[in-house]
């Protein structure tokens, strides 16, 4: 079966840099921009994905239950020179020797890794420590949301992968949090915040107007009405009944309007719960074009998840200029959501202090209005592509043989690193108002 490849134009070898290949399990959404931005200022960067898709069904991804990727119906491969191995349908040996095919073929300087949590991942790790090639490792982690036994087990599992890995990219300050925890000290962490293309979600004023008014029209919302979005799979770890509990609070005071983006195995339960309820809408899945239009409809996003690696739709909901209303297990919780300037954080579970600060907003639209410009002013300046491959391209300039040949004291300096951010608060310690 031959698999597809894709190219990008070359362009004059950066000197500094060494040879950087990129393994991923398949073509994500979110990762392609960092691709691309790399991509044009590292011509020999080249991208290999083990297969076209991931099968979630695996044990490990127990949370996700019967949910599969969804097909966003766009093209992740441009701009970036990639390729597709097909591993899924070899044996382990055959896995191993093609991995190790590649590596010899290439010859690279640099591995980045996406995850420890597949045999590929261990391979790549075993070759790399026998080719003495460098391991920068990205993972979406951090302590919380699992089983005591199940953290013991990852605990352990992470602290042997990570005896070999040379260079870790935090993806936030929990993340980086976790990895100190795991005793890996600050001189390895780099700190790249994480990244959706911002660009796809903006539009003027006079492009959101009708795009608002549509869809509004379509679910019978007025114009005036406040509306509260959610987007994401709806399974148990993403806490959706919440949602119904917090519009349960509102609509007592509040003509709200709840807008539900996502399906999955607690869709119908979701449903059931909320029959009883006026303006609660469920709308299905949506792909980035179709969910463009639902934050431009939309007041405030609301994250309920037990727990949250990071929550990229944050990032989405911010380019579009909305606050957001997260709990404090969410990864982007004081980072991107600066509680009371992006957005508002509340402890997981505690429906009335959701339900207060979302009143909050409703009350004083000028707040929301600064929050939402805020938001979206941090995102679009911090949080972009090209930032997050920056990071990836100083590590290689600093691993760089013309670097490591320079007496250390004209070397580039290291920049420092903070483990949270200055200006974010802590969640408010006011009691939660009542109903």
């Amino acid at each position: 079966m031959a698999f597809p490849k894709s190219t990008t134009a070359r362009v004059q070898p950066d000197p500094g840099l060494t040879k950087l290949l990129i393994f991923e399990t398949h073509p994500i959404q979110y990762r392609a921009p960092v691709f691309q931005s790399l991509a044009q200022h590292h011509p020999q960067l080249k991208v290999y994905f083990f297969d076209e898709s991931f099968n979630a069904n695996r044990w490990w991804f127990h949370e996700v239950g019967k949910n599969s990727f969804p097909d966003w119906q766009a093209n992740y491969r441009e701009g970036y020179e990639s390729e597709t191995l097909g591993l899924a349908r070899l044996s382990p040996w055959r896995r191993l020797r093609k991995l190790a095919k590649v590596i010899r073929t290439e010859k690279p300087s640099h591995l980045l890794i996406y995850g420890y949590y597949l045999p590929e991942h261990w391979m790549l790790f075993a070759l790399a420590k026998r080719y003495s090639l460098k391991i920068i490792f990205v993972g979406e982690t951090f302590s919380e949301g699992h089983s005591p036994l199940r953290r013991l087990a990852k605990k352990i599992l992470l602290k042997a992968f990570f005896k070999g890995v040379d260079t870790f990219i935090a993806i936030g300050s929990k993340t980086s949090d976790h990895y100190q925890r795991l005793g890996i000290p600050l001189s390895k962490i780099v700190q790249a915040k994480y990244c959706v293309d911002t660009n796809l979600f903006e539009s003027s004023v006079a492009e959101t107007i009708p795009i608002r008014k549509a869809i509004r029209t379509s679910l019978g919302i007025g114009e005036e009405a406040f509306v509260l979005l959610y987007v994401g799979r709806l399974f148990e770890r993403k806490r959706p009944l919440d949602l119904v509990e917090i519009h349960r609070r509102l609509l007592a005071k509040h003509p709200i309007h709840t807008i539900v983006v996502g399906t999955g195995d607690l869709s119908n339960d979701l449903r059931h719960r909320a029959q009883s309820l006026e303006h609660f809408h469920m709308v299905g899945f949506k792909d980035q074009a179709e969910l463009k239009k639902y934050y431009y409809a939309s007041d405030i996003i609301v994250i309920p998840s037990q727990y949250e690696t990071w929550g990229l739709v944050i990032n989405e909901a911010f380019s579009c200029g909305l606050p957001a209303i997260v709990t404090n297990q969410c990864g982007a919780a004081h980072d991107l959501v600066q509680h009371e300037t992006t957005g508002m954080v509340y402890p997981v579970g505690d429906t009335e202090r959701a339900a207060w600060y979302v009143r909050e907003l409703i009350e004083n639209p000028l707040l929301r209005r600064t929050m939402g410009k805020a938001a979206q002013r941090l995102v679009t300046t911090e949080y972009r592509p090209d930032t997050f491959a920056e990071k990836i391209l100083g590590i290689l300039r600093q691993d760089s043989p013309l670097v490591s040949a320079m007496p250390k004291d004209t070397q580039p300096p290291q920049k420092s690193f903070k483990t949270a951010t200055q200006n974010s608060k802590a969640v408010s310690d006011a009691p939660a108002k009542t109903d």
